[in-house]
């Protein structure tokens, strides 16, 4: 690198913010993408539960002045209707993922583009419920019930919990 004072990136107060932690050693793995101006529109997490998208995805938009759009940062969730485009990556995955054994995935979308693919941690489930009411702990239970039915021949019972609604 040159000089990062050079660099006309908006995420110049990431990399300055980052360079002193590492003291600017080659010697520690690192990752960079390339930069896709629809971030301003956000960064949005898409849910899948058993291989089907949930109905909304939430975008995490970055605060003025600022790049990074992760909620610890100061991003701004907002939970909104699935585009086409997300529908169709969603739906591309979806079923490969859940053959492979994952019940619960986030996918990270920019624009038209899958930025990231999240087993360990999909989250944003609560704050797509409190936005729109859209029970997606309801379709996850409903989920691991038609796993288990199917796959040990075993019928779990109904039961009445706030999951219900």
């Amino acid at each position: 690198m040159n000089s990062v004072r050079s660099c006309k990136h908006y995420s110049i107060g990431v990399i300055l913010e980052t360079l002193p932690r590492y003291r600017m050693r080659t010697t520690h793995d690192s990752a960079s993408e390339r930069y896709i101006p629809d971030i301003a529109q956000g960064d949005k997490h898409i849910v899948l539960i058993a291989g089907t998208h949930v109905t909304y995805s939430l975008a995490r938009i970055s605060k003025r002045g600022e790049t990074r759009d992760n909620l610890n940062a100061g991003g701004i969730p907002v939970a909104q209707p699935l585009t086409l485009r997300e529908r169709e990556i969603a739906q591309a995955l979806g079923p490969a993922l859940y053959d492979a054994g994952l019940m619960l995935v986030g996918l990270d979308v920019i624009g038209d583009y899958l930025t990231e693919i999240n087993v360990t941690s999909p989250a944003c489930m609560q704050k797509i419920a409190d936005q729109t009411g859209f029970n997606s702990a309801k379709m996850m239970v409903d989920a691991i019930k038609s796993h288990i039915a199917e796959r040990y021949e075993f019928v779990i019972p109904p039961f009445e919990t706030e999951l219900s609604s």
